[in-house]
This record gives structure tokens, sequence and C-alpha cells, in this order.
């Protein structure tokens, strides 16, 4: 009976934490927005030669995200995010001669991330700069291309079905504005993996710097 009272005692001790309370803020969410300046090509990075070059394209970029602290400088940012891209490539009819022609892809994707997210002080300053990295994985929901010499845009999802993978990296600041509310503003830029149009011209591979800013709400 007293080694089972000894054995209790230990359990009830090692609950007790020895370092005081726990620093861990709270879980947040965001809500955010901003603009996508993407384009294409060939990897690692670069424009392709033979007469073509790329041009970025300015779209739009919302999406909410789940900010779950690991410690008090380090967090697991989950996000999904309607995120717009395209390019426009310019390339000669014949390569060498003939009219320039420019060709304009729209490509919509549903992007599901996993980022890790440092900041700098910590959770507990009201002011901070934090850097992000980690993958996402786009699904494309719609796609739209065209060129000079064609009216309008078509329709090409069917050649830009397959899921896409991006790696990310960037930094912004975070702000404090009362208990509950926040603000969050930065970049990112992410690098695809895969084949952007699922053709092969030589810009292939997506590139996409995300100007984005919003409100964080902290969970109770």
């Amino acid at each position: 009976m007293n080694q089972l009272g000894i054995f209790l005692l230990f359990l009830s001790g090692a609950q007790v934490p020895v370092s005081g309370p726990s620093t861990v803020e709270p879980t947040t969410i965001a809500l955010t927005g901003g603009v996508n300046r993407s384009w294409t090509a060939p990897p690692p990075f670069g424009y392709v030669a033979d007469g073509g070059a790329s041009s970025p394209l300015a779209r739009v970029r919302i999406g909410a995200e789940l900010i779950m602290p690991v410690r008090s400088w380090f967090a697991l940012q989950y996000g999904a995010t309607y995120s717009q891209t395209g390019e426009i490539a310019s390339y000669l009819e014949n390569f060498l001669e003939g009219p320039l022609i420019e060709e304009r892809w729209e490509v919509d994707y549903l992007e599901v991330s996993a980022l890790g997210k440092m900041r700098i002080p910590d959770e507990s300053k009201r002011l901070g700069l934090h850097v992000l990295a980690g993958p996402a994985i786009a699904l494309p929901v719609a796609c739209r291309t065209g060129s000079t010499v064609a009216e309008r845009l078509g329709d090409c999802r069917p050649a830009s079905s397959r899921f896409n993978v991006l790696l990310y990296g960037g930094a912004g600041v975070d702000a404090r504005l009362n208990e509950r509310l926040g603000a969050t503003a930065g970049f990112l830029y992410g690098i695809s993996l895969r084949g952007f149009t699922g053709v092969t011209h030589g810009l292939d591979h997506l590139r996409v710097l995300s100007l984005r800013g919003g409100l964080v709400y902290r969970i109770p």
C-alpha cells in the first residue's frame, strides 16, 4: 500500500511543470488576400532561348490559414488558398522570322499547404518578423489559354489536369492589435516541381511571387 501511494505521488508530481506555465501561444486563424505575380521558366530557373520569352502575369490570391504553435517561436501553418497563376509567352511564328505571337495561359489552383513558421522575436511580443518555408499541393480548378491570333481564351483544362507541387519560402511581419485580433503582411516565393501546362514548350515550370496581407484571429 505504501508502494502504491508512492507511485501515485510520483505520477501526480510528474504532471506538474518544473519551469512554470507554458509560453506557447493559442492557435490562430488567418484570412489573407493578395496578388500573385507568376511566370514560367525551365528548371531550375531562367528563360528559354530560341526566340521566346516569358512575361509575368499579375492575378489574385485569397486563402485561410490555421496556425498551430509548437514552441513560442515556431508554429505549423496549414493553409487552403485559391491561387490564380499564369504567364504570357512571346515567340516568333517560325522561331527565326515571322510575326511575334503572344500566348497567354491562366491556371487557377486550389492549394493545400503545410509551412513551418518561425517568428523573431517570439509570439509574446506585439510586433515581430517571421519566415516561412514548406510544400504545397496545387489542384487545378480552371485553365484558359489563347494567343494574339485567337479572339478569346479557350479552355485548356484537359492539357493541365494534373496536380502540381510547389515549394514555398518567404517572410513577413505580424502585429497584435488586441487580445484577439492581429494583422499580418509579407511575401511568398514558390517554385513548382512539376510542369505547368502539361505541354512541353520550354517554359513549363511555374514561379510565383505572392504579396499578401490579412487579419489574424486568436482562438480562445
